[in-house]
């Protein structure tokens, strides 16, 4: 240590000691590479909701993959030590029904060909994308599969895991109702009146802002039966539609 820092500081001018010891250190570039992902972990526009915690060592995604009825899928995530050196630890919630998806919800198959220009961004779309299609020959490995009987499987959220996943989907509409075109918000309505037909109350934990969601969606629907929305008539089609679904969940639960 004392060696390498000699060598920060002789022959530098002090303005730059500082930096140049901080670009040497590994840990300071880990820090930077993952603030650097945080600022766009989420890709809304495809139906993904990600978050680091506070440690900035973990963290969660919520991948809406539309197959089957739009079924949101929980995902934790963990960085060690040598991120990005060393692939990240990535698994699922629960067992889904997928070939690439071990009985513990671990995903192992990534991991073979890692590569530090990868990222827990790229993770999550690739592992949203062959979620969405577990049928596809790329799927199919043979002797590889994590989950040989994953086709004896169902898609259903597990009872203790509801309260989380819609907490995060209205995180999710919410970040969707600024700087992002509305059809985005769509992906996470559908999502939540999946879950909400699995799990009628699942909201009950957050009440206020369940609430707060539902007469802010009447608003919208009133401004698309007056014609005052920016959404193209497909997307008023279905968002109207979501809407009512949504609602109808919501009085059955009562």
């Amino acid at each position: 240590k004392v060696v390498a820092s000699a060598q920060c500081t002789v022959g530098r001018p002090a303005a730059t000691r500082k930096h140049t010891c901080r670009a040497m250190d590994p840990y300071y570039a880990r820090r930077r590479r993952v603030a650097k992902e945080a600022s766009h972990l989420s890709q809304l526009d495809t139906g993904i909701y990600a978050t680091f915690n506070a440690d900035m060592r973990s963290g969660i995604a919520l991948l809406v993959t539309f197959q089957p009825h739009a079924t949101p899928v929980l995902v934790h995530f963990e960085l060690g030590d040598g991120y990005p050196m060393q692939p990240p630890n990535v698994r699922v919630a629960w067992q889904v029904p997928h070939p690439w998806v071990a009985v513990d919800g671990s995903i192992e198959i990534y991991q073979h060909d890692w590569s530090p220009a990868f990222s827990i961004n790229r993770i999550l779309i690739a592992l949203q994308s062959v979620l969405a299609e577990p049928h596809s020959i790329d799927m199919f490995i043979p002797g590889c599969a994590s989950n040989p009987d994953w086709q004896q499987q169902a898609w259903e959220v597990p009872k203790q895991c509801a309260s989380q996943i819609a907490s995060l989907l209205l995180e999710a509409i919410r970040a969707t109702s600024v700087g992002t075109p509305r059809w985005h918000q769509i992906q996470f309505l559908q999502a939540l009146q999946s879950l909400l037909s699995m799990h009628p109350l699942a909201y009950q934990a957050m009440q206020g802002d369940w609430f707060c969601l539902l007469r802010s969606l009447e608003s919208e629907c009133r401004a698309i039966e007056n014609g005052n929305s920016s959404k193209t008539l497909c997307t008023q089609d279905v968002h109207v539609s979501t809407v009512d679904r949504i609602t109808q969940e919501a009085f059955r639960s009562q």
